[in-house]
């Protein structure tokens, strides 16, 4: 992770040296947990079929202080006709909008729970590289933010070619490395 140093004079003071570093955010999706350093945007289109399943209800987003989910303004009423089109041969993106709201704190609970309901419906996308007891155990044996980043890299295979997170599968997971 890039770090920005930068330094900050307060009156009369002697100058002071600040890290800073971007924040991390983990988004979930259908349960497959990844890092981005950016909020995602607000939806504002959907197609029709995404309408009828409600997929911004699936999808979370966390920092190492809040937990944040997509509220609707309004949902679109979709006929019964439109519904056979989305499903077969005609899926339109229609106008929706849907903003992320801050719905609580940060929990890793939360963070497990949203990974765990996908795993129930998982077609081997988040268990590409690891069993789902694997996946949970990885999670919830972070004792910090930054392990989770580990965790959520090593999920999404960063243990393929990050040393740190290599170290902390094996660690985790008992593994000899």
């Amino acid at each position: 992770m890039d770090t920005l140093l930068a330094t900050a004079r307060s009156s009369g003071a002697l100058p002071q040296t600040i890290r800073i570093i971007p924040s991390m955010f983990v988004v979930v999706t259908h349960g497959l947990p990844y890092a981005v350093t950016e909020m995602p945007p607000s939806i504002k289109r959907l197609r029709r079929h995404e309408i009828i399943l409600r997929t911004w209800e699936d999808e979370c987003v966390f920092d190492c202080e809040s937990h944040f989910r997509y509220v609707a303004s309004t949902v679109p009423t979709i006929s019964s006709f439109q519904r056979f089109l989305a499903k077969t041969i005609y899926d339109p993106v229609v106008p929706f909008t849907a903003e992320l709201k801050r719905i609580g704190d940060f929990r890793q609970n939360d963070l497990v729970a949203a990974v765990k309901k996908g795993l129930d419906r998982d077609e081997d996308i988040i268990q590409q590289w690891f069993e789902g007891t694997d996946v949970i155990k990885l999670l919830t044996c972070a004792s910090n933010w930054n392990e989770i980043l580990i965790a959520v890299d090593a999920i999404g295979g960063g243990h393929e070619d990050s040393v740190d997170v290599v170290a902390y599968v094996n660690r985790v997971l008992k593994r000899k490395g």
